[in-house]
């Protein structure tokens, strides 16, 4: 949600497909955190539901800013579009964004953290939902 208000918001036309990166690093954090510290070992407590969505919360701007930097790197030396400057190359970006994390996490962290936190419990709510319906349950009966 954040990405989509930056996007429609930002006079920058850099930003202009920030929802599509922001959408996809939150999807993939959030599903490889969970993968492992949730659903491998059946951990669907509190503590680990807060954690996968405040650890998704935090990564996913890191991977979002990534995902930025490889977008303009192919727009640089593939599309031979201009810029000011050339784009970081996408090692040197590894630790670089960080940078750019360290002022997405001061103004919307919050925001990114609280809506991982919701985005968890609104799956494991739709779960439990879908695992009640006849289909899905074992008690019914045919």
């Amino acid at each position: 949600m954040v990405g989509l208000w930056i996007s429609i918001t930002s006079g920058n036309n850099d930003y202009k497909y920030l929802y599509v990166y922001s959408g996809i690093s939150g999807f993939l954090t959030g599903k490889l955190l969970a993968n492992p510290l949730v659903e491998n070992g059946k951990k669907f407590n509190h503590k680990n539901l807060i954690l996968v969505g405040i650890l998704s919360g935090l990564l996913s701007h890191w991977l979002c800013w990534y995902l930025l930097m490889l977008e303009y790197n192919f727009r640089f030396w593939i599309l031979n579009e201009d810029f000011y400057s050339r784009p970081i190359d996408p090692i040197l970006a590894i630790p670089g964004v960080f940078v750019l994390c360290f002022w997405s996490w001061l103004f919307v962290g919050w925001v990114t953290v609280l809506g991982g936190i919701t985005a968890i419990y609104g799956a494991k709510w739709i779960n439990k939902k879908k695992l009640n319906t006849p289909i899905h349950n074992d008690n019914f009966i045919h």
